[in-house]
């Protein structure tokens, strides 16, 4: 353990901590803590697009979410003990039907799908508490305020994007 501290300590020239190493994406830092997890910075382009992917894959998993309850509603089954209808089959069909464009807006950072994504989800959160009558318990109401808190970085990410590229400064294009 001693020789790779050593080792360490040898390879960088002023003693310092070394600088941050690029993320997968080869775009800003990973987060260094949890604060940049929950609520991302949106100062700089890359973590600007950082934050605008919080929302495409809360996007992505809400598609998956919604479609896997239509299949299930088609066929007459249950979820968690709940039986599910003709009403929730359509009206998770209807929600699977509108994010998959949301997601893929989102994917090329766009503020209005981001808008869109957040007021869709909380449309179609009241309407399942409303029409189906059906209420989240702990487990749900945490995951619908993970996917309201990620929407959100999406909104934020995507409207920081379009805001520096009026100001001049260059975001990064969607990656592929």
């Amino acid at each position: 353990m001693q020789a790779r501290k050593a080792e360490a300590m040898a390879n960088n020239q002023d003693g310092d901590r070394p600088e941050p190493v690029a993320g997968p994406s080869g775009g800003a830092p990973p987060p260094r803590n949890m604060r940049d997890t929950w609520w991302p910075r949106v100062n700089t382009p890359a973590e600007a697009a950082r934050a605008s992917r919080h929302g495409f894959w809360a996007a992505v998993i809400n598609v998956i979410l919604t479609a896997t309850i239509f299949f299930i509603a088609l066929g007459g089954g249950n979820l968690r003990g709940i039986p599910l209808t003709q009403d929730a089959a359509i009206l998770s069909g209807i929600e699977a039907a509108l994010f998959l464009p949301i997601a893929w807006g989102l994917w090329r950072h766009s503020w209005i799908a981001a808008a869109a994504a957040l007021v869709f989800y909380c449309a179609s959160e009241v309407a399942a508490g409303l029409w189906l009558k059906i209420w989240p318990d702990t487990f749900a109401t945490l995951l619908v305020v993970c996917f309201l808190v990620f929407f959100t970085h999406g909104l934020r990410g995507s409207f920081a994007l379009s805001r520096m590229a009026r100001a001049g400064t260059q975001p990064e294009p969607p990656s592929t």
